[in-house]
């Protein structure tokens, strides 16, 4: 509930916190989509050696080139929540973003369009960057900072959390989860606001095959999956399992297993040219591509509403 001041009209006051809230809510999905990439051209935060070290990681080179040569991107709905204080008083506010992907291009519900170049060319720096596997895959946590002050959209931000981002790839996709958590300060229209900010976004992206699984028998890709709560915005990692029972009739089924989280399984979607998919934005939506040849890898992201993520399988076993 917003503290007014005394002498001045409330209507007014109610009305410019509702556009600031408003205006906020479009620069930090704009700010955390395009920090998903962790890093873009700032490694020169990290010291000579650990470039050198990540530089001649043969993980590294393979998730820059599925980067560079992707052609399909997904992305969940931005979910966040906003405490704002400044002129009219505070206010706190969670909202979602809903996301519309076609190709390498998703627009959010503002007509913000986010591209695969948009999320790895920022203005945001990585600090630190830590590679291992899990399940067949590669993974990385990601540490970065934007580089203030910056401005957009007659916003300018003079304090922003540091993003961090958890990755998974192997061949041909990528996917990550990531959080932004912590206090932000500003000016807008010659005013200063500040407060605290907890936002999660998850997103997929490679080279898609375009087609559909098929032959006889059925198929398992089994992978791993990270995820966020959307009430407390905090990591949570587990497994994923893909499978067709018949590949000659095609219908996937996803499993996401996370220990402590009741995300669910999506059964029985249809596969269109190798994507397939369920539910709507915020309400049990999970959406996936096949990847690679052969259809050897699949990626997605999802949202329960609870929980947001991002998962990747390779194939396992063909029956």
């Amino acid at each position: 509930m917003a503290n007014f001041r005394p002498g001045q009209g409330i209507s007014n006051q109610i009305n410019r916190r509702n556009r600031f809230l408003r205006l906020l809510s479009v620069v930090v999905s704009t700010f955390l989509l395009v920090a998903c990439g962790g890093g873009g051209g700032g490694s020169q935060l990290l010291t000579a050696s650990e470039r050198e070290r990540l530089e001649m990681d043969p993980r590294v080179a393979q998730r820059t080139a599925i980067l560079e040569r992707a052609d399909t991107f997904l992305m969940s709905s931005l979910h966040a929540d906003i405490t704002f204080r400044g002129p009219g008083g505070s206010a706190q506010e969670k909202f979602e973003v809903s996301q519309s992907c076609t190709g390498s291009r998703c627009r959010d519900s503002y007509g913000t369009v986010t591209t695969i170049d948009d999320l790895f060319n920022n203005g945001f720096d990585s600090t630190e960057i830590s590679i291992g596997n899990r399940g067949g895959l590669n993974t990385a946590t990601i540490e970065g900072r934007l580089d203030v002050p910056r401005t957009l959209a007659g916003f300018t931000f003079t304090r922003y959390p540091d993003p961090k981002a958890w990755g998974l790839w192997g061949e041909h996709g990528y996917a990550a989860v990531q959080i932004d958590s912590g206090r932000f300060a500003g000016r807008v229209d010659g005013n200063s606001i500040n407060g605290e900010i907890d936002g999660v976004v998850a997103y997929a992206l490679g080279t898609t095959t375009g087609s559909n699984p098929s032959g006889t028998g059925g198929a398992t890709w089994r992978g791993i999956a990270e995820a966020a709560a959307t009430r407390t915005f905090r990591r949570r990692s587990g497994t994923a399992t893909v499978s067709i029972a018949d590949l000659s009739r095609p219908r996937v089924d996803v499993e996401i297993t996370i220990p402590g989280a009741n995300i669910g399984t999506w059964t029985d979607m249809q596969v269109t040219n190798g994507r397939y998919s369920a539910g709507v934005a915020g309400r049990n939506h999970l959406v996936g591509d096949f990847h690679g040849p052969g259809h050897g890898e699949t990626y997605g992201v999802f949202d329960t509403g609870l929980y947001v993520g991002a998962f990747g399988a390779r194939l396992e076993e063909a029956q």
